[in-house]
């Protein structure tokens, strides 16, 4: 059997529609100046010569004072006050004819809960007797007692509106005669709505919207009519110093039978077993069980059970490859038998019960098959130069199924010799038994006929070959001709250094030149630079970008780079 009392409070509040009213509402006293009179009974005329029995709901507030949610004073003989120390301590005072006798319960009652009081008075015998939340308490000698005004019954205070209560009071009952604890115990947890014998007074405290705006509701409307309360200094707005939702202990009407009537409220997601060892599949708001109380009183009660069922469901998920389920399981296969149960996870608050329906997918793997000539640029942004077959690149949900991707390189690079070699006018290719066709650079159009290794210029500019062997086909870099039309078997007359250079050299000159004027070339045939030099030695600093350049001196042409 699983009983769920996680749902016990939010039925406890709605369940009595089955057996009684809902819960009404309560009024609130603040501590600062509200409390409610009414007129004085005549039972409280006689005191000396007259049984009674007072009790109330009341839900107490922190306090550093004692509080009186209850007093009524024919005169500054006679009179009854039900009072709460500073300590939530019940104590009862009443003076007859003068003469003080006092209770008091040393029974602590809990702040910010709800407690029923009860107190009789034997007028033949001066004892008086209480009962908390329906059991005698043992009581000693309390004192006397202050007074108020006379001839006045008060509610939340001294009848002089003084030590006014803090906290709420609901269902305060006057009786003309001493109750028994059975009827005391029978009656507390039911609501008075039409006359009973030998109540005098009775207030349900049902005014008003709870917590609302009731600053027109300033009576305290009594059963009978004959003791209509009237509330003084209450705001009668918010939650405080208002008529507000009470949590009194109240289940049932008009039970006045001496028999304590209680609710056992069930939540079951399973057959259930009662007190009276019967096995219910379905909600059952009929089944009674009599039984005696603890305190000797007879009792009934009443089964209010709610029967649900485990919910079912599925979860549909389709997973690239493996997927961890709920289970903790990682599942690598297609499955729909696997089942969890979450504990208490339906709506209803039995368990779920979930079946997975799960689709495994693989991700796609495919092969990029790559010829390339000397050095290759892939989709994961590296370069190769040499045969890979390891690398692989996941395009994530590239697969047709949501998957991701994968794709291996598969990548043989042939390596082509581009370089070239000058000599004089003539550039020949370096690269061996392969085709070749020459190229100007100035505008990258084929030189019609040059297609052999080798190409003598007749004119200075910027030239490359491109060479195509079996495998691949690549272009060399621009070579630069600048000496067309210089003397044959020319030496250098200058030399420049360093050789690379970060573009500050020095050129020196086998002799003193005489105002010469050099050139600078890239390697398109553009002149970049030129200057015109009188010293052997000089030196120079450039800002030109990195790269190979020509330096021209009219006679001589040399080669160097900026790195």
């Amino acid at each position: 059997m699983k009983t769920l009392n996680l749902f016990m409070t939010f039925l406890m509040s709605n369940i009595f529609f089955l057996h009684a009213q809902t819960q009404g509402n309560a009024l609130h006293f603040d501590a600062s100046n509200g409390y409610v009179s009414a007129n004085l009974p005549s039972l409280f005329n006689s005191i000396s010569s007259n049984d009674f029995t007072v009790e109330l709901w009341l839900k107490p507030e922190s306090s550093s004072t004692a509080k009186r949610p209850f007093s009524a004073q024919l005169d500054a003989n006679n009179m009854i006050s039900i009072l709460v120390n500073s300590s939530n301590v019940p104590y009862i005072f009443l003076r007859v004819n003068g003469t003080y006798y006092s209770a008091n319960t040393m029974t602590q009652i809990p702040t910010e809960e709800w407690s029923h009081i009860a107190t009789t008075w034997d007028a033949s015998e001066r004892v008086i007797t209480c009962y908390i939340n329906g059991e005698l308490v043992n009581t000693i000698h309390g004192g006397s007692s202050s007074l108020g005004n006379n001839n006045l019954m008060t509610i939340g205070s001294r009848t002089d509106g003084n030590h006014i209560f803090k906290g709420m009071i609901d269902e305060l009952r006057i009786w003309n005669r001493i109750r028994s604890q059975c009827e005391i115990v029978g009656s507390m947890n039911t609501v008075f709505t039409v006359a009973q014998t030998d109540l005098i007074a009775s207030y349900s405290f049902n005014s008003g919207v709870a917590g609302g705006d009731n600053t027109g509701i300033t009576q305290l409307v009594e059963l009978t009519g004959n003791f209509n309360g009237t509330l003084t200094n209450f705001s009668l707005t918010g939650t405080t110093s208002n008529w507000v939702t009470s949590g009194a202990g109240t289940m049932t009407e008009n039970k006045n039978d001496g028999i304590r009537h209680t609710i056992d409220t069930q939540f079951s997601c399973e057959p259930y077993t009662w007190s009276d060892d019967i096995v219910y599949s379905e909600s059952n708001n009929e089944a009674t069980f009599s039984y005696t109380d603890a305190v000797g009183c007879p009792a009934i009660n009443y089964l209010d059970l709610t029967v649900n069922a485990p919910t079912y469901g599925t979860d549909q998920v389709s997973a690239c490859e493996s997927f961890t389920w709920i289970d903790g399981i990682t599942y690598s296969e297609s499955t729909n038998a696997a089942v969890h149960t979450i504990a208490n996870g339906s709506v209803n608050g039995c368990d779920s019960i979930v079946t997975l329906n799960l689709t495994i997918n693989q991700n796609g793997t495919y092969t990029d098959i790559v010829n390339a000539c000397n050095s290759y640029t892939w989709l994961d942004g590296i370069t190769y130069t040499e045969d890979n077959q390891t690398a692989t690149y996941i395009i994530e949900n590239g697969s047709v199924n949501g998957c991701d991707s994968i794709i291996t390189l598969n990548l043989s690079v042939s390596a082509i010799d581009l370089s070239v070699s000058t000599e004089g006018l003539t550039m020949t290719a370096n690269e061996e038994n392969a085709t070749y066709q020459w190229i100007n650079c100035s505008d990258e159009l084929p030189i019609d006929g040059a297609t052999d290794q080798s190409l003598t210029v007749t004119e200075n500019g910027s030239y490359a070959v491109i060479v195509t062997t079996q495998d691949c086909m690549d272009t060399s870099e621009c070579m630069v001709i600048n000496s067309v039309g210089l003397p044959e078997n020319n030496t250098s007359n200058f030399v420049l250094y360093p050789n690379p250079n970060n573009g500050e050299f020095t050129i020196h000159f086998t002799t003193i030149p005489e105002n010469k004027t050099v050139h600078i070339f890239n390697t398109l045939g553009e002149r970049v630079w030129e200057t015109t030099v009188t010293n052997q030695t000089e030196k120079f600093q450039l800002s030109l970008p990195k790269g190979f350049y020509f330096l021209n001196s009219g006679t001589s042409v040399t080669s160097f780079s900026i790195q």
